[in-house]
């Protein structure tokens, strides 16, 4: 049988294609780079620091009398004493000396072909303005030139000093220095 709307000649109606929807995946990329995003801007705001709210003052002066009694029963209190009052002294602030500026030392080139590895700790002598004056090796790697490569970047090392009661001092600090041929 022949079909009455398709007449010859013409070509048949095109038919309906379905509708294409976007995958699951695309959803899910973009829900990620949504996320990041938010992730991104969450980070980027600036910390708050509520400080804690100062004690309530305290009155110490004489009570006064209650309204309820009469003025014949209310006796004087005598005033206390002044308490002796001590100077408060802050706690004295200790602290060991930390490094503020490592320079990264340079891989030897000897330890690098050699594939040579190890961690090197070395003992520097801190000043009071925070430079280190003396270094040595404490535990070697195993490598003399890692050894040597490590103390020579610790001795350009900036620190801050080390305090005792508040105020600079001298003092000695044990810093590892670690070799790794990923890292370079």
């Amino acid at each position: 049988m022949s079909d009455p709307m398709n007449r010859p000649g013409e070509a048949p109606p095109p038919e309906s294609l379905p509708r294409k929807s976007a995958s699951p995946l695309l959803w899910l990329l973009v829900l990620i780079a949504l996320l990041a995003l938010g992730w991104y801007f969450y980070n980027r705001r600036p910390v708050e620091t509520v400080e804690p709210p100062a004690p309530a003052a305290v009155d110490t002066g004489p009570l006064a009398a209650d309204s309820s009694e009469s003025p014949a029963s209310t006796t004087t209190r005598p005033a206390r004493k002044a308490e002796s009052t001590k100077p408060v002294r802050a706690p004295a602030i200790n602290r060991d000396p930390e490094p503020i500026a490592r320079i990264q030392p340079d891989y030897p080139p000897q330890a690098f072909r050699n594939h040579e590895e190890g961690t090197v700790l070395v003992r520097v002598n801190v000043d009071a303005n925070g430079m280190a004056t003396n270094s040595q090796v404490v535990n070697r790697s195993g490598s003399r030139e890692l050894d040597g490569a490590a103390m020579d970047a610790v001795r350009k090392w900036q620190f801050k000093p080390a305090l005792k009661d508040g105020k600079a001092i001298a003092s000695t600090v044990d810093v590892p220095v670690e070799f790794k041929l990923g890292q370079q």
